[in-house]
C-alpha cells in the first residue's frame, strides 16, 4: 500500500513538474513536444526540430502559439543559433533574426528573405506579441552587438 501511494505521488509530481516551461512559469499552451528543443516564457515561443522539406534531416524552427486559436505559426524556419540572456532569446536563421522575450511573451522579428509559407504581417491572424521590423537597423545597438557574436 505504501508503494502504491509513493507512485501516486511520484507521478502527480511529474504531471505537475511537466507543465512547466524551462523559465519555470505554467505552460500555457502545452507546447512542449517531442520536438520542442526549448520553450521561453509560458509557452507561447518555442524552438522546435522538424522535418526538413527541402534536404535530408531536421531543421530548427522559431514557433509561436496564438491565444484566440489552438494552433501555431512558424515566425523563423532554419534556425542556426540561439542564445539566452536573462529574459530574451537571441535567435538568428536563413529566413531572419527575432528577440523573443520570455518576460513579455513579445517578439522583434525580421525576416530577411521572401518566404511563401510563413507568418506574415499583413495576414489576418497577426498577433500583437509580434513587432515585426523591417530593416536591420531597427535593432538597437545591443541587439545588434549580441547578434554579432551568436555569428562568430
Amino acid at each position: 500500500m505504501k508503494a502504491m501511494k509513493v507512485f501516486i505521488l511520484l507521478i502527480t509530481l511529474g504531471v505537475i513538474l511537466g507543465s512547466f516551461s524551462a523559465c519555470g512559469v505554467p505552460n500555457k499552451y502545452n507546447s512542449d513536444g517531442r520536438d520542442t528543443i526549448f520553450i521561453l516564457g509560458n509557452g507561447k515561443f518555442t524552438i522546435g526540430e522538424v522535418e526538413n522539406p527541402t534536404a535530408a534531416g531536421n531543421m530548427k524552427v522559431l514557433t509561436m502559439y496564438y491565444d484566440n486559436k489552438p494552433m501555431e505559426d512558424t515566425l523563423l524556419s532554419y534556425v542556426n543559433k540561439y542564445k539566452k540572456k536573462g529574459d530574451l532569446l537571441y535567435v538568428t536563421s536563413e529566413e531572419g533574426y527575432a528577440i523573443v522575450d520570455g518576460k513579455s511573451n513579445t517578439c522583434k522579428l525580421l525576416v530577411t528573405v521572401e518566404k511563401q509559407w510563413a507568418y506574415r504581417p499583413s495576414d489576418p491572424t497577426e498577433d500583437k506579441n509580434i513587432t515585426n521590423l523591417n530593416s536591420y537597423d531597427e535593432f538597437t545597438q545591443q541587439e545588434q552587438d549580441v547578434f554579432a557574436t551568436m555569428q562568430k
